[in-house]
């Protein structure tokens, strides 16, 4: 056998990819946590995402970046921020933890928004985002 053996059409290669990025692919699991009630969960979810775009528009090297921060992150920020209000009401043994993975999210959100190229809607929105979950994660409710 050369080289170069034919093989059939389509072996070997990948299944074709849904088209989403990480982070959105993380978030749509959040939200399904969410839906379920299982807010510590989605909470780490979305921080998971949130995570993947901080690797993909900080700490990728700038030449290979694929992804850049948009207005279109809001579900994402918005659902974190739910996700750890919801958690810290429904069980306040919980608080500790959601605001040690609030910390690290403002961090990653303040982090990213201050990348060069950054439009002004993406960069207001992180910064918005970055006062309400600090807010949240800083007045937990009782539930």
């Amino acid at each position: 056998m050369g080289l170069f053996s034919k093989r059939p059409k389509g072996a070997g290669h990948a299944q074709p990819m849904s088209g989403k990025q990480i982070p959105e692919q993380r978030a749509e699991d959040a939200y399904e946590l969410y839906m379920h009630q299982r807010f510590a969960e989605a909470a780490e979810q979305y921080a998971s995402a949130i995570d993947a775009i901080d690797t993909m528009c900080y700490m990728t090297p700038i030449g290979s970046r694929r992804r850049a921060p948009s207005f279109n992150d809001k579900p994402i920020l918005e659902g974190f921020n739910n996700a750890i209000g919801a958690a810290m009401a429904m069980d306040q043994s919980f608080v500790p933890a959601a605001q040690q993975l609030a910390e690290k999210v403002i961090i990653q959100l303040a982090r990213v928004a201050q990348e060069h190229g950054v439009d002004d809607e993406a960069r207001d929105l992180y910064a918005v985002m970055q006062g309400q979950i600090q807010f949240t994660a800083s007045h937990p409710a009782s539930g």
